[in-house]
């Protein structure tokens, strides 16, 4: 959370409907390129730390307290409503370490202690799950260690699935309630990041069919 600032839940109609979200966000941290449907958005407009760019992307320090970086604005609010009524986000990271956690993208609120998570758990399996009235969730048994990875994740009110680097979709349709989302974190947690990483890019877009998954992570 902010300091000083009271958390509250997001939820934008405007941004989309019964088949998602509409907005088309592209975050290319290489090559600095950042838009909202095509236009050019400034980067200190959507996260807290735009000075963390440099050649190798977005960085996350490694558990660190000031780590993690915190989505603002516009940027918060369409990644909300992609747990709210659906949406594709794609991730493109680097990762540093074998050990411990990546946290590509945590997000969660305060009413009921409901979150959403994608993450490469020790010893590098990648998982995805929303926590909520239900746990609904895709995991993996294969090891992801240091490099680059690419992960796609379409998330609706009626299931989640998950393809990273190139495999087939995991799905899950697990019945599950969602609290309106406050904070959308990356690279760890509020108090504290996890694994130092390197952010190359991101997308969140309308919800893409689960065979497609595979192509944008291949």
């Amino acid at each position: 959370m902010m300091p000083g600032v009271a958390a509250q839940p997001l939820r934008r109609s405007s941004s989309g409907g019964g088949g998602g979200i509409t907005n088309s966000w592209s975050l290319d941290f290489i090559n600095e390129v950042y838009t909202l449907n095509g236009s050019p958005v400034t980067l200190a407009d959507i996260i807290d730390k735009p000075e963390r760019v440099g050649a190798s992307g977005l960085e996350i320090l490694d558990h660190d307290a000031a780590g993690s970086i915190f989505s603002l604005a516009g940027w918060l609010a369409d990644l909300a409503e992609f747990v709210a009524i659906g949406g594709t986000i794609y991730i493109e990271w680097e990762s540093l370490s074998a050990g411990d956690r990546d946290v590509p993208l945590y997000m969660e609120e305060d009413t009921d202690a409901n979150s959403f998570d994608i993450e490469r758990t020790f010893p590098g399996f990648m998982r995805t799950y929303a926590s909520g009235s239900d746990y609904r969730g895709v995991d993996t048994d294969t090891d992801f260690g240091p490099g680059v990875h690419k992960i796609a994740v379409t998330y609706t009110p009626s299931f989640i699935a998950m393809s990273i680097d190139g495999a087939d979709a995991l799905v899950d349709t697990t019945p599950n309630v969602m609290q309106p989302m406050m904070r959308a974190i990356l690279g760890g947690f509020e108090a504290s990041s996890n694994n130092g990483l390197y952010y190359r890019r991101i997308t969140l877009t309308a919800p893409v069919a689960n065979s497609l998954l595979p192509g944008l992570t291949a």
